[in-house]
């Protein structure tokens, strides 16, 4: 039995949604109602009741179900055990990271580091942190340059503090242009960067209870920098994401100073790969390389 269809069916028992699983995976409901069929009739077996409630579980599926997951576990093993053999071979540094680290470290760190490993080959991945550290937990990279957070268990060596920014339209009056109170964000028109999922500025406005007015904007962070400077609303960038803005916005530290810690999150298996732990010796050992700034 193809390992992928009980992965499906373990997914549309668990959400009790035939709709859902369908558009998660791709499907039609039609092609996922096929799909069941066929695996009912391929085992002889009735796993699923279906209903105006949507699809339940049968007794015989519930009894089957833990070897479905196991079935389900042991694939996904076997393709990293797989994956891994094959990175162990070409020594490939599977590296995540955001878009403003991919833009103003990355180039300098694997033009510096590959001039004395040049048998050492990358494979980026430029992604949000949820994204990223999901990606770090299953393994399917290495290792991640990104912002820490406590709610992610992995490896984490702190490399810089990257300070955020108020961002407001350049003609909004400040009563302290050298200071922007985060308090002063309540019920305040925002738009929240990352496409509207960042988790560093969705922590920060929590720590201060802060709830301002998010739009329902999900944009990349330059888009949110035009955005601003036309006055749809402010916005917190960090400065790695200003470096290099041309935008017509005014860029004001935050009251009380907050920032965003930058830094190596690894896996257990990088811990195993000697070329990944090179990487992170020689990024640790050249800070010259991982700046952080606004200009």
């Amino acid at each position: 039995m193809d390992t992928k269809k009980i992965e499906i069916l373990l997914n549309a028992l668990e959400t009790g949604s035939l709709l859902k699983t369908s558009e998660q995976y791709g499907y039609t409901p039609s092609g996922l109602v096929h799909m069941m069929n066929a695996i009912e009739k391929e085992m002889d077996v009735k796993l699923l009741e279906r209903g105006h409630y949507g699809i339940r579980p049968t007794a015989e599926f519930n009894r089957l179900k833990p070897y479905f997951q196991e079935i389900v576990q042991l694939d996904k093993k076997l393709h990293e055990e797989v994956e891994n053999s094959k990175l162990a071979d070409r020594k490939q540094i599977r590296l995540g990271a955001y878009t403003s680290i991919a833009k103003h470290w990355l180039p300098g760190i694997i033009k510096e580091f590959n001039k004395g490993n040049t048998d050492i080959s990358f494979h980026i991945k430029v992604d949000s942190m949820p994204e990223l550290y999901k990606a770090l937990e299953e393994q399917a990279l290495d290792l991640c340059l990104l912002s820490y957070f406590s709610k992610y268990k992995c490896n984490f060596y702190p490399i810089a503090r990257d300070y955020l920014y108020a961002v407001v339209p350049k003609n909004e009056t400040q009563n302290n242009p050298e200071a922007y109170p985060i308090k002063t964000l309540d019920k305040v028109p925002f738009i929240m960067p990352s496409y509207n999922q960042d988790e560093d500025v969705r922590n920060l406005l929590e720590k201060y209870h802060v709830r301002p007015e998010i739009k329902a904007i999900a944009v990349d962070d330059p888009v949110v920098l035009s955005m601003v400077s036309y006055g749809i609303g402010v916005s917190i960038l960090s400065g790695l994401v200003i470096a290099g803005n041309r935008e017509d916005v005014s860029v004001i530290p935050l009251s009380p100073p907050s920032y965003r810690q930058i830094g190596i999150a690894t896996n257990k298996n990088s811990q195993e790969q000697p070329h990944i732990q090179k990487l992170i010796k020689f990024i640790k050992n050249h800070p010259h390389l991982t700046p952080v700034y606004y200009q």
